[in-house]
């Protein structure tokens, strides 16, 4: 081998070297460059403040429930590394035709870093740490808008156990006069909801049992309706009866 072979071959080496120990160095010490580097529970956090994010925007009069987290379809990470992709939702509901003022609403309440923009009637932002969040218009005086955590190695999620005021849960299944079968709580720092489900009723069209409430939204098999800072909602789905009850202080 000439010595012009030998000091390629020598600076090749040396090059290995190097990004072999940069590889090591950037894999405990570096950021995340790829969202298959964060697991599901270092996206909690995350989504946990999109969360509060989105109902700040929307405002404190601005009726919203919060769901738990939700599992999505499976998905792979690779061909040969599975993994999972969770999303947390926040339903906001106004009167019929004011959902795209909510949807813009939102889009100039949501802090300059989401680069919120509103495209084809859909909310797109990016809330940073490889979690999106979409908003959209399922049908008259709703939107529902998802933080998703994407594809990623799959661990525990962080639960909470607090307990929560749910009288005004308790006065709309005295209204229905039924039971329910459990009671789910989901919260965020600053929002409480807390669920209640009850198989097999048939309570006939909900406005007429609600007849007495100042009404956001209403239908012959959902209402919804605020007293104070407390939001009520309730469906009728498939011989299910689905209540929920949330109170939420979040700030832009």
């Amino acid at each position: 081998m000439t010595k012009q072979g030998r000091w390629v071959l020598g600076l090749g080496v040396a090059w290995g070297v190097l990004l072999a120990a940069g590889a090591v160095y950037m894999a405990r010490y570096g950021e995340a460059t790829v969202r298959e580097q964060r697991s599901i529970s270092q996206a909690q956090p995350v989504v946990d403040r999109a969360t509060s994010v989105v109902l700040g925007a929307a405002g404190p009069d601005t009726a919203a429930e919060i769901s738990g987290y939700e599992l999505r379809a499976p998905c792979k990470i690779s061909a040969a590394r599975p993994g999972v992709n969770y999303q947390r939702v926040v339903n906001l509901y106004v009167k019929q035709g004011e959902e795209k003022a909510l949807l813009e609403k939102l889009r100039a309440g949501l802090p300059a870093s989401y680069d919120a923009q509103i495209k084809a009637g859909t909310l797109w932002a990016d809330a940073g740490e490889f979690v999106r969040v979409t908003g959209t218009v399922p049908g008259p005086g709703q939107v529902r808008v998802s933080s998703y955590t994407g594809c990623r190695p799959e661990d525990t999620l962080a639960t909470f156990k607090a307990a929560a005021d749910d009288r005004g849960l308790g006065e709309a299944l005295a209204l229905l006069a039924v039971q329910p079968a459990d009671r789910q709580v989901h919260q965020v720092l600053c929002a409480t909801t807390v669920t209640a489900s009850a198989p097999g009723a048939s309570p006939g069209p909900l406005p007429e049992k609600f007849a007495g409430k100042t009404l956001v939204l209403s239908t012959p098999d959902k209402v919804v309706y605020r007293e104070r800072d407390v939001t009520i909602v309730v469906s009728a789905s498939g011989g299910e009866l689905t209540l929920s009850q949330t109170v939420a202080n979040c700030t832009p």
